[in-house]
């Protein structure tokens, strides 16, 4: 848990601007609209890259808190509940965020909730991990 951060993803947030970049960009004398596809293009693809890497980087803390859970020497079922609802969750945004980059439509809205669903799954990681009487070593650095 200690090397994931849903930090880092709120940075790359501003990818998702394009249209108020494109908006200043045809403010400024000389401007082609050409320019803009090709910004529009380029930031697009970006996007994608940054959900492509975010969703990779959610199932690898979905995996590593699964991992805490049958290392809990009690059982808690509320814990499991809690994960699976944070997939279902994460998963439905991140559909809607495509569907977003397919339609050409705003998704600024759409990366801050996948933003916050990661950094929800990581502090379930810490509670189930302060909950652990057992370390688990895949969680060590």
């Amino acid at each position: 848990m200690d090397s994931f951060s849903g930090e880092k993803y709120r940075l790359l947030e501003s990818i998702f601007s394009w249209e108020e970049d494109i908006a200043f960009l045809a403010a400024q004398p000389g401007y082609d609209p050409a320019i803009g596809l090709r910004h529009r293009i380029a930031k697009r693809k970006l996007a994608y890259e940054w959900a492509r890497a975010l969703r990779s980087e959610f199932d690898e803390v979905y995996r590593q808190g699964l991992l805490l859970l049958v290392n809990l020497k009690t059982d808690r079922p509320d814990l499991q509940r809690d994960l699976w609802r944070l997939k279902v969750t994460f998963y439905q945004r991140f559909v809607l965020l495509k569907l977003h980059l397919l339609w050409r439509a705003p998704a600024a809205d759409e990366v801050r909730r996948l933003s916050t669903a990661l950094e929800y799954l990581i502090g379930y990681g810490w509670i189930i991990r302060d909950e652990s009487l057992l370390p688990c070593p895949t969680m060590e650095p």
